[in-house]
């Protein structure tokens, strides 16, 4: 029986593995996807039986659902161990992470997307034959292409043996010449610098090691190197060695390369994942004769320039490797490396990150065709932002401790001086419901005034349908439960439209991307999204003031909204009005969470002086005094609760100011004016309006919007501060009703 230990099914979907194909395979084949299925020892032992192959994906026991330790560590070791102590009993380990195959006597390893394209050549053949034939599983429908490269290149190394024998090929150009190990390549050069290539080398880091150590001291003219090598030649190691040499920082990257070659039949190339680094410029294919060696050292190619290559580069055509769970995970390895140069920012985690990228073909590769330019770093006093106070910032992350931690330390705490904080949780073993617990509770706790938000936190977010399942979501729902007025920012690779546009119903103050390879095709791309995130922080600090507002509003519900009922308390209030002025302090606050221009502040304004003028109307009494000297009829006017009159609030003709003076408010007709209701409510209250000048300020205001035109121009723009002032005028006026 053949056992696939693999836990993704998504991606056995992806090469064409569903269920139903599975099942064809059923009296031969078992997939395995959960740990569940291998949990009991007596499975274990039916798997691990004599005659039995296992092909086994290296992350299995990565994933959160398969998490164990202890087990994990047998299963492997007993995998390895049964294929050394039982003839018939094989294992093949597969991931995206290797770069070549190899085949051994236990079984061998391979990249997962070759397991998955030869897997349907190796059932059937086995299904036909019963008999475990790993030629098909690891070269498809070609299972002795092995063989005939390896006859084809000792007669090509024999033939050339004769050609150069006593008859080397002189040349005045500077040659490096590579071979792979124990292919018995003759050197048909004189005088040549030699370099060998092991199998232990023909990984990502291994050849970038390597290009290091040969290319960074010596210039050559040319760079001859095998097409085939490592354990397995038809892998064409060669195709892949040219794209890391090409997008390699050395002195050599820009050099002739040819590629020497003992293959006949050029058109078993064509499906390799490398092959178009054929189309680019000074790169050729040559045979293994002296002849076409002479023509390389000969033939005088253009020099391919620097600023060619990335347009060079661009011909080919790279997946991301498969050993990463999804595109999330190279986003955030992507961006972190891109945003840590442009401002110049570094620590132990974001230098692994930097030797990853600067190693794995994928990320040379997109660093070359989107390289960063000296003019894309940005300076300190460019990433200063403004605010006011002391605000506190919290980031939610599960990718905080690969590098973002650093970055957002780096820029919160090191150039604004502003408190900044991680949630610290094991985000692969944390169920939605513990996690967001955690979250609101820490910003209960540390009084968090904005919070810097991953839309997708856990594992399972990547398979959710229904954006409001999401955890990301879900907590930005919650932080507005609690206050919305705290800021919440969406950081995340998702640029899709309809997600932005549900997080932005749900709540989100401002959006931050996370920088995808896809997304740097946009020259600059990287300074435009680090500039975007400053506005985006200077615009959400802007508005820090409303979390003060509604927690003001929440303590003013605790207060009003019991004495609407006027038979279980000592100081009702009208229903009308409890329910008109948090009505327009609601209408207010909402307003300004939407936009800080001047129609949403004008508005937000006028809704406040409602509540002050409702607030008018309950403190002054509705009916006048009346006064009658004789000779001097005249009325006054007092305030509802107290036997208080009114003073007199002298107007300045000519500068429309008001002036409080030692009189009482004295009028011929029974209506009290606008201006001086008002400015003795305020007096009244002796709230936080200190001066005669913020009272006329607060009524110019006013009266400015009521009656604009015109000639005002900028009298009409409000302030924060003056929204700040009335609110908190409002707010203790109703305190002391």
């Amino acid at each position: 029986m053949i056992y696939l230990i693999d836990d993704k099914s998504d991606r056995q979907n992806d090469f064409g593995w569903d269920k139903n194909k599975i099942d064809f395979f059923k009296d031969i084949f078992i997939s395995i996807t959960s740990y569940s299925q291998i949990e009991k020892r007596e499975e274990r032992e039916l798997i691990f039986s004599d005659g039995n192959m296992v092909l086994f994906h290296e992350s299995f026991f990565d994933n959160v659902e398969n998490k164990h330790k202890k087990d994990g560590n047998e299963i492997r070791n007993a995998l390895v161990k049964n294929s050394e102590e039982k003839q018939n009993f094989k294992v093949v380990f597969f991931s995206g992470s290797y770069n070549s195959r190899e085949l051994n006597e236990t079984g061998g390893s391979m990249p997962v997307s070759i397991l998955y394209q030869n897997l349907d050549f190796f059932l059937n053949n086995f299904k036909d034959n019963n008999l475990v034939d790993l030629n098909y599983l690891f070269y498809g429908e070609n299972p002795n292409i092995e063989n005939e490269l390896l006859q084809s290149q000792e007669r090509s190394n024999s033939l050339l043996i004769d050609e150069i024998f006593n008859d080397k090929i002189e040349s005045c150009s500077s040659n490096l010449l590579i071979a792979g190990n124990g292919q018995g390549f003759p050197n048909p050069f004189k005088s040549s610098i030699n370099f060998t290539f092991y199998n232990k080398n023909i990984s990502d880091s291994g050849m970038s090691s390597k290009i290091e150590e040969w290319f960074s001291e010596k210039e050559y003219d040319n760079i001859f190197i095998p097409l085939c090598f490592g354990s397995t030649l038809s892998d064409f190691n060669g195709l892949r060695l040219v794209l890391h040499i090409r997008c390699s920082d050395s002195i050599n990257s820009l050099k002739n390369i040819f590629l020497y070659s003992f293959i006949e039949d050029k058109s078993m190339l064509w499906g390799n994942e490398y092959f178009d680094v054929l189309k680019t410029k000074n790169i050729q294919i040559i045979d293994y004769k002296k002849v076409d060696f002479q023509k390389a050292v000969d033939n005088e190619l253009n020099d391919l320039s620097i600023e060619e290559l990335p347009f060079e580069i661009k011909k080919v055509k790279l997946n991301p490797p498969k050993n990463y769970i999804d595109s999330h995970s190279i986003a955030n390895e992507w961006a972190i490396n891109r945003w840590s140069k442009t401002i110049n920012v570094s620590d132990d985690r974001i230098e692994a990150i930097e030797n990853k990228i600067e190693s794995n073909l994928y990320f040379k590769y997109l660093n070359t065709i989107y390289p960063i330019i000296k003019s894309d770093v940005i300076t300190d006093d460019k990433l200063k932002i403004t605010y006011s106070g002391t605000p506190k910032v919290l980031y939610i992350d599960d990718e905080v401790e690969k590098g973002w931690g650093e970055i957002f330390a780096h820029f919160f705490d090191d150039i604004n001086e502003i408190y900044f904080d991680y949630l610290v949780e094991d985000f692969k073993n944390i169920n939605q419901e513990q996690l967001i617990k955690s979250a609101i509770q820490k910003i209960k706790d540390d009084d968090i005034d904005l919070v810097l938000l991953d839309f997708r936190l856990l594992p399972g977010d990547f398979n959710k349908k229904n954006i409001k399942e999401i955890t990301g979501v879900k907590i930005l729902n919650e932080i507005k439960e609690l206050n919305p007025g705290i800021q919440v920012i969406i950081f995340s690779a998702t640029n899709k439209i309809w997600n932005l546009q549900n997080l932005q119903d749900a709540g989100a103050d401002g959006f931050i991307l996370k920088e995808s390879p896809e997304n740097s095709v946009e020259d600059g791309f990287t300074v435009k999204s680090i500039e975007n995130m400053v506005h985006v922080f200077n615009s959400c600090f802007e508005r820090n003031f409303l979390k003060a507002f509604h927690l003001k509003i929440d303590e003013l519900k605790t207060e009003l909204l019991p004495r609407k009922n006027f038979k279980k308390v000592s100081n009702p209030l009208d229903i009308n009005f409890v329910d008109e002025v948090l009505k327009w302090l609601q209408l207010s606050c909402e307003l300004l969470a939407k936009n800080l221009n001047t129609a949403s502040k004008t508005s937000s304004f006028l809704f406040l002086f409602s509540v002050l003028e409702n607030l008018s109307n309950q403190i002054v009494s509705s009916e006048p005094i009346k006064i009658d000297n004789r000779s001097d009829v005249y009325f006054e006017f007092e305030f509802s609760r107290v036997n208080n009159r009114l003073v007199f609030f002298n107007e300045n003709k000519e500068t429309g100011l008001y002036s409080k003076t030692n009189n009482n408010l004295r009028k011929a007709k029974r209506g009290i004016p606008w201006a001086q209701k008002i400015l003795n409510t305020l007096n009244y209250l002796n709230t936080s309006v200190e001066s005669e000048l913020d009272l006329n300020e607060i009524i110019g205001k006013r009266n400015d919007i009521i009656h604009a035109n015109s000639s005002l121009k900028g009298k009409l723009e409000i302030s924060n501060e003056e929204l700040i002032n009335l609110f908190n005028t409002v707010y203790n006026g109703l305190k002391k009703i």
